[in-house]
């Protein structure tokens, strides 16, 4: 994308950005700030309101789960997760658990983000087929898988002893006035809901959890599209059609497709500047410094962010 003011065969190339959760965001707020570089972007379940507390992304677990499978497997792993704190909450309560789920665990809310499918409706018809009539132990029977979870406090804390730039320290070493800060900044830069910038695609699924955060029906307008697949998790619409794939999300994925083209393939209503011949003249916004300028400013911008 930088390169095409460096370039007379680039110059008229077009740009369009793609991608799925913040990748998805990123494509988003990368054409809002950057109207004369991006002509399209495409954002499959990107969230675009920044909050503090998100109690929303169990409430849409609870109800992928209860629509998919049933309100009786809900309340059975309620129960299930309810006995769990219950014996936590006694003296040998914690080696039980280790006992009951021999430290294996399937997280439901991964369930629910990454099912395809069936995966969501087998799970519960296991769970609730289960001879097993204590609740703790019907949970453990049903969410044992091959790969197991490290509980070892000596090798959890020693990814944290890493405090290079790039490691995952440098994204909770925070305190809540710099996170509440940093949600304030955000907001003023990209307006969250507030501003739906245009030549944007965006996809939401019903039963996604980070829906809530991302744009809706509601946010949309005829030069950003926002389409609803229902009973449909996180990051779908990107992927290749499968025929697992309901066909309101194969609906989806074309019209996705139209629209794309139709922006990628039409010039943005950003004026546009020509890159200039003489390398003694003063840079125009889209000369090498231009583009110097921009990548400071997009660093910048991250870094406040961060």
């Amino acid at each position: 994308m930088f390169l095409k003011p460096l370039s007379v065969v680039l110059w008229n190339a077009s740009v369009s950005l793609v991608g799925c959760s913040y990748a998805g965001t990123m494509a988003t707020w990368m054409r809002m700030a950057y109207p004369h570089l991006v002509n399209a972007a495409f954002s499959d379940s990107g969230p675009l309101q920044p909050q503090e507390e998100f109690p929303e992304y169990l409430e849409i677990v609870a109800k992928a789960l209860a629509e998919q499978g049933s309100q009786e497997c809900v309340d059975a792993i309620e129960a299930g997760v309810q006995g769990v704190l219950d014996l936590l909450a006694t003296p040998t309560g914690p080696a039980q658990v280790s006992e009951i789920f021999h430290t294996v665990i399937y997280h439901y809310a991964a369930l629910v983000q990454y099912a395809t499918g069936t995966q969501i409706a087998n799970h519960c018809r296991i769970l609730l087929a289960s001879a097993e009539s204590d609740p703790v132990r019907r949970l453990a029977a049903v969410i044992r898988r091959d790969e197991c979870v490290e509980t070892r406090y000596s090798v959890l804390i020693e990814q944290y002893r890493n405090t290079s730039y790039d490691s995952r320290l440098s994204t909770c070493n925070f305190d809540e006035e710099k996170l509440r800060a940093g949600i304030d900044r955000t907001k003023i830069f990209f307006g969250g809901w507030a501003h739906m910038p245009d030549r944007v695609v965006s996809v939401a699924g019903g039963h996604d959890p980070w829906s809530p955060l991302g744009p809706n029906e509601s946010h949309a307008h005829h030069n950003a599209p926002v389409y609803l697949v229902p009973n449909t998790t996180h990051c779908k619409a990107i992927l290749p059609t499968s025929v697992l794939d309901s066909s309101e999300l194969i609906r989806v994925r074309r019209a996705v497709m139209d629209r794309m083209h139709e922006f990628a393939s039409t010039r943005p209503d950003s004026p546009t500047t020509v890159p200039p011949t003489d390398p003694t003249t003063e840079a125009a916004p889209g000369s090498a410094t231009g583009v110097a300028a921009s990548t400071l400013i997009l660093l910048l911008t991250t870094l406040a962010l961060a």
